[in-house]
Parts: structure tokens; sequence; C-alpha cells
């Protein structure tokens, strides 16, 4: 898996209307762990992900710093989010790797009022 630094455009499918979006992730996520993590290749013809969504995601710990990163999944059926457990390796700054293991999930969520 290569470092991919900067951020792009990938697809995020919503759980709560189901809608298909645009979102603006790091590099990493979207390509290295994108078939992990659910994220679709950018299409400019979908619309932004609204304000009012939160995108779901897991928390993960590293095996050996006991730090912890969130790390947003793209859909609900991707391994990233349906695995608890799953082990990661993912990129520090600096380049050098770390192992990480999901340990939580936290769903997408919905502020205000839609109109």
């Amino acid at each position: 898996m290569a470092q991919s630094e900067g951020r792009g455009s990938f697809l995020y499918t919503a759980s709560t209307d189901g809608s298909t979006y645009r979102v603006l992730i790091p590099n990493w996520l979207g390509s290295d762990l994108g078939t992990q993590f659910g994220f679709g290749a950018d299409d400019t013809s979908r619309p932004s992900l609204p304000r009012y969504i939160k995108m779901r995601y897991v928390t993960a710990k590293s095996t050996t710093t006991a730090r912890h990163r969130k790390i947003h999944a793209g859909t609900v059926t991707c391994a990233g989010w349906t695995v608890l457990g799953a082990t990661l390796v993912l990129y520090m700054i600096g380049g050098a790797t770390e192992v990480f293991q999901v340990v939580g999930q936290v769903g997408e969520k919905r502020r205000g009022s839609v109109s």
C-alpha cells in the first residue's frame, strides 16, 4: 500500500437517505483503503454531501502506542465497518507505518431539520 498525500473527491453512500454523495477526504483513505472502507471513485454528476449529514466512522487503536484514530467508512457494508477487531496498517506523519485495530463504530448523524 503506497502512501497518497493530499485530499481528493470520492463517493460516500449515506445510510440515512440511501443517496450517494461526493466527499473530500484524504487520498490515503479513499485510494489506499478505499476497498476496505467502501469509498468509490469520484463521479462529478453526484452532489456534495450536505452539511447536515455527518459521516459514519470507526475508531481504531494502535497496537503499540494505544493512540486512537478516527477513520470514516464509505458504506455500511464495507469490511472496515462490519468487522470489529479488523487490523489496519496506517501511515503516520513522516511516512512510518503503525498497526491499528478497529475497536468501535459511530453511526451517521443528521443535524437539525431538513426542508
